[in-house]
């Protein structure tokens, strides 16, 4: 893993342990290395919430984040000053609980699917 980012050995193992603090640039080539997502690698380091970080890996979902917010920002970031705090935790909150929503209705239908018998019964077209 080392020698796949660039770093000298011993600064690796300081970097996997943590007493590097949060370094962008090796977090980012840590992430291309292991195809994990490097917001995720932050923001769990950020909230002390690991798991966070491995459930982002595959889907990218903390940089998707960090790119809805940006393009949020572009486009209308200045509405942001107009509400309050309680506001903002409304209108975040159920975004995601939209989020949580979505993947229960994905994992049902997938669980249907896995245990639908009459998946792969196709009949014979008569030629």
């Amino acid at each position: 893993m080392a020698r796949a980012m660039g770093l000298a050995l011993r600064t690796y193992q300081r970097f996997e342990k943590g007493s590097l603090g949060l370094d962008f640039d090796k977090i980012f080539s840590f992430a291309k290395v292991v195809e994990a997502d490097p917001w995720g690698i932050i923001f769990a380091a950020e909230f002390g919430h690991e798991d966070f970080a491995f459930q982002t890996a595959g889907n990218q979902g903390a940089s998707l984040l960090l790119t809805m917010l940006r393009r949020y920002a572009r486009r209308s970031g200045k509405d942001i000053a107009a509400l309050d705090p309680r506001s903002l935790v409304v209108i975040f909150g159920r975004g995601f609980e939209q989020i949580s929503k979505r993947a229960e209705r994905l994992n049902a239908d997938l669980e249907q699917w896995m245990f639908d018998e009459t998946f792969g019964d196709f009949e014979e077209e008569d030629d």
